[in-house]
């Protein structure tokens, strides 16, 4: 009975000789959510199409994940024949998003990089000022069914500008 009141001595012993040293609370600070931009660009998504004597320009996007919208222009001649064709993206990386067209037959097969500089409910502006044209993108939507796209810059040194507007097909 001695060494069981003894062992319990000891034990109680030793849980006090713990110790004293304050046990500090380390708290991480919060971090706020980062604002996802793309969901102010969701209309965009769909089908977008443009006739004229030329051919149809069509746009198609689509989002691939939370931070990337995937698009395809092309324009088809009335003969059926592919004049122009690009995929695109837009792509959201810390704060800023970025328009990242790939055009066919241009810049070695390598995407062009254009910095989102506004961005609203119904507008979105890219820029590339070193680009050769165009060294801005816009975008707007000026109703559900119709998107606007403009591009525009310098080009041998005169200012040039296309205008594009696409009905939701």
């Amino acid at each position: 009975m001695n060494k069981l009141m003894g062992l319990c001595l000891a034990a109680a012993l030793f849980s006090a000789c713990g110790s004293n040293e304050t046990e500090e609370k380390t708290e991480t600070p919060e971090v706020p959510a980062q604002e996802n931009k793309l969901d102010k660009l969701s209309w965009v998504i769909g089908t977008w199409e443009m006739a004229t004597p030329e051919g149809t320009f069509t746009e198609h996007w689509e989002k691939t994940n939370d931070s990337t919208y995937s698009g395809h222009g092309m324009m088809v001649s009335p003969k059926g024949d592919t004049l122009f064709s690009e995929h695109i993206k837009l792509e959201q990386s810390g704060e800023t998003v970025y328009y990242k067209p790939v055009v066919s037959g241009q810049n070695d097969g390598k995407e062009t990089v254009f910095t989102e500089k506004a961005l609203s409910a119904d507008e979105v502006v890219f820029e590339n000022p070193a680009h050769d044209f165009p060294q801005r993108i816009i975008y707007k939507r000026p109703s559900d069914s119709t998107l606007y796209a403009r591009i525009e810059g310098k080009q041998e040194g005169k200012e040039r500008q296309e205008e594009y507007q696409y009905k939701r097909k």
